[in-house]
């Protein structure tokens, strides 16, 4: 019987490769001889007559997956939604159609509908290791990151070079925080498409997480690939390291507020070396940036760029200078208006005690956000301690609608209350001026705590941004900044126990 099993599991196998191979006439006359010859294994008889069956359905022609395929490379997800499920209606048992209804899915962020079409088109054609390499992105958005990682695997056990898989491999790996797998993986993957642009990204955030800057920032260079929007173009030279005595040089902004802030210290480098700087940043930054050290004019995104010898993307700086944080950075390098200062010493003064600012959800949007932000109620360790008053520096409403709740229990401080329009950036930075402490999870707040030199408490998760690199309690970035990181995932209460008894010790014990 094992014998006839393994026989006929290889038949099967072998349609099944035909039929890949667009074979199918071979592939329908293998699956006929099996349903002929297993009279008596019923179960392995009907799934060589459903095979049988779905081969004799109708397919996809070129041009109708040509179609679907420019629909999808012109972002017309809607419109490619439509036509799909009108082909799938016509085609129900061809496998591409399910995978690409899986794609477009996908893009509308529509996880749950995305894997159940992925999985269908992996019933229909379990050889294909495209099929299981498109359902990792989904598994990891619905947090099921060791059946994404299995998933790769499966693909890999189909097409051992099968880049896509490999990349997505060494993604989960990393998110795993198994950090020398993951290189291995990027690694393998790379040797096989050198140019794959995922792959080169994404092991530039490993290995600057691991601190090989030499390659490391080489390979972040291909960001700029992987998103070609990520700049403003500019028509000056892009600058790759000439000489800047008597130069001009324009710095585009890119990526999020924090990194924004992070590397705008650079201005400083430049003009030391003899740059006259302009900076371009988002607009809710422009009174920040127009205090940093280094800068002579500070634009607005979206507004008309000076004219300059060179322009050079923020984060490519570091590369371009050769960082590899041997020197020590100043702090602080942004500076709080000192009349917003004042106003906000006023409001404040009646707050008591060891003032802790406190941040604790980033923007929802980011991918990785549930990797770095977690409940207000987490605080509650340290806000319930004698002596210390807990004010809010949260903006975005899935942080700040938590309040509410938090505050039936433990006291926090809003100061948006205390004003009549929204705060900004600025109004965040004076606030903080008048704290002892900040604590806040992974988001603009803790680099701007650390640009300002506040005493800044950054809260980490197990698999945290390369900037925060490994293993370390301080920050060669912000001389200000501690770091608090998770021994498990999703395991913050330890997190605040170590915060709240480092609290008591450094500021409440006389």
């Amino acid at each position: 019987m094992a014998e006839l099993k393994l026989s006929v599991e290889d038949a099967f196998e072998r349609a099944q490769l035909e039929c890949d191979r667009g074979n199918l006439e071979l592939g329908k006359k293998i699956y006929a001889q099996l349903a002929q010859v297993l009279p008596d294994h019923h179960k392995l008889k009907s799934r060589a007559q459903d095979k049988l069956s779905a081969l004799g359905s109708p397919r996809l022609s070129a041009q109708q997956k040509r179609g679907l395929m420019d629909l999808l490379s012109a972002g017309k997800f809607e419109e490619a939604l439509v036509e799909a499920k009108s082909l799938a209606e016509i085609c129900p048992e061809d496998w591409f159609i399910h995978n690409f209804l899986g794609a477009i899915f996908s893009q509308l962020n529509k996880h749950h509908e995305a894997l159940a079409c992925f999985d269908r088109a992996i019933e229909l054609n379990p050889r294909n290791a495209d099929c299981y390499a498109n359902r990792v992105g989904i598994l990891q958005r619905l947090e099921r990151v060791d059946e994404a990682l299995e998933s790769c695997n499966h693909a890999l056990l189909l097409d051992p070079k099968h880049v896509g898989a490999l990349a997505n491999r060494g993604a989960m790996l990393r998110r795993l925080a198994r950090f020398d797998e993951a290189l291995e993986s990027y690694d393998r993957a790379l040797e096989c498409d050198g140019e794959h642009i995922n792959g080169r990204f994404n092991r530039s955030l490993l290995l600057l997480l691991k601190g090989h800057f030499s390659l490391g920032w080489s390979d972040y260079e291909w960001r700029l690939k992987k998103n070609a929007g990520l700049t403003t173009s500019h028509s000056s030279d892009l600058w790759q390291g000439e000489d800047l005595e008597g130069r001009s040089i324009v710095l585009l902004a890119e990526q999020g507020l924090g990194d924004q802030i992070q590397f705008s210290r650079y201005a400083k480098t430049l003009s030391d070396m003899g740059a006259e700087v302009s900076l371009q940043c988002d607009p809710g930054l422009v009174p920040l940036m127009e205090t940093c050290a280094g800068v002579g004019t500070v634009v607005a995104k979206g507004q008309g760029l000076p004219a300059a010898d060179y322009h050079c993307p923020l984060l490519s700086v570091p590369g371009v200078l050769r960082e590899d944080l041997s020197r020590p950075f100043e702090s602080p390098f942004l500076f709080a208006d000192k009349p917003r200062i004042a106003k906000w010493q006023k409001r404040l003064s009646d707050v008591d005690g060891v003032r802790i600012g406190a941040s604790w959800q980033g923007s929802p949007e980011f991918k990785q956000d549930s990797l770095r932000s977690f409940p207000l109620e987490h605080f509650r360790p340290v806000g319930e301690l004698e002596g210390v008053s807990l004010v809010s520096l949260q903006k975005g409403e899935k942080g700040v609608s938590q309040i509410e709740g938090f505050r039936k229990t433990c006291g926090i401080i809003d100061p948006e209350e205390m004003l009549q329009v929204d705060s900004d950036l600025m109004d965040a930075a004076a606030i903080m001026m008048n704290l002892n402490l900040v604590i806040t999870s992974c988001t603009a707040i803790a680099h701007l705590g650390g640009a300002l030199g506040v005493p800044t408490w950054v809260v980490l998760g197990k698999s945290a941004d390369w900037r925060w690199f490994l293993n370390r309690e301080d920050s060669p970035w912000y001389p200000s900044v501690r770091l608090f990181r998770q021994a498990k995932f999703g395991a913050w209460d330890d997190v605040f126990e170590r915060i709240s008894a480092a609290v008591q010790t450094e500021f409440l014990t006389t």
